[in-house]
């Protein structure tokens, strides 16, 4: 049978990369390669590769980081580099700033790259969440370890903006649970849709929240590129879900946008 949930933490890890790719779906989920890359890099190699994501390498930059991309007519304009790695960019928080990740965010998005840009999206908007002062809502951003259902369990603590390990909770990017137990969910995506697994979502996400009563307390967000035609899946009633848009013009802008969904969640 296929493991979704297996693929889907490999291509967190490994992105394109075919060859990690197929040794880590076969067996362990290796991380080490990634881990030394990340860990021996100075701020300034990691600004290079990912502001200058572009075919015109230096010797400070570090392409170990990053995937090439070829646009089908082969010329050499066609050819750009991004680090399509979640695990990789997460890693690399504490090393670059959102200034680098919204212009990265822009570069893929003006190479029509969606796996770059979904990534570059998602870890500039849990920057914004976990900034300092980002709403009187959000005491604290903790960043869970462990599983997957380890980092569901973890969900007990109030207005704690939580980020899941590894990858993700089941269609669930990040969440909140307010003062009054409501569960504020938010899935950043930069597509016109997303998939909903209602069954994964009931028995791996809903049923691991203690403080969970009802599915009325939850509330699902999906978080889209401002000017995103955006189309809600289909969860079958069971969740209440909105949509809302994020300025990328510039990062004032996008601070701003996550301010306003931030303020959505009722304050300790």
């Amino acid at each position: 049978d296929f493991d979704i949930e297996k693929f889907d933490a490999v291509y967190f890890v490994h992105g394109g990369r075919i060859r990690g790719f197929q040794t880590s779906c076969q067996g362990e989920i290796d991380t080490t390669f990634a881990d030394q890359v990340v860990s021996r890099i100075s701020v300034q190699q990691a600004a290079l590769s990912l502001s200058h994501a572009d075919c015109r390498s230096t010797n400070e930059h570090v392409d170990s980081l990053r995937s090439l991309f070829r646009r089908p007519n082969g010329s050499t304009d066609s050819v750009s580099l991004h680090v399509v790695s979640g695990y990789v960019l997460r890693k690399l928080k504490g090393k670059v700033i959102a200034e680098e990740l919204l212009n990265s965010y822009k570069k893929a998005e003006s190479d029509k790259n969606k796996g770059a840009q979904a990534n570059y999206f998602e870890e500039l908007l849990h920057w914004c969440f976990r900034s300092d002062g980002v709403s009187t809502a959000i005491a604290a951003s903790v960043h869970a370890e462990g599983s997957g259902k380890d980092g569901v369990r973890e969900l007990t603590a109030k207005n704690q903006y939580r980020i899941p390990s590894f990858p993700n909770f089941v269609n669930v990017d990040s969440a909140v649970i307010e003062n009054d137990d409501k569960v504020w969910c938010y899935q950043f995506t930069v597509s016109r849709t997303h998939t909903y697994r209602k069954r994964r979502t009931r028995s791996q996400f809903l049923n691991g929240i203690s403080l969970l009563e009802s599915t009325d307390e939850v509330v699902l967000v999906f978080a889209v590129p401002q000017g995103t035609k955006f189309s809600v899946p289909d969860t079958g009633g069971e969740l209440e879900t909105d949509v809302f848009e994020i300025d990328c013009s510039t990062l004032e802008t996008v601070i701003a946008s996550v301010r306003r969904l931030a303020d959505k969640v009722e304050a300790a």
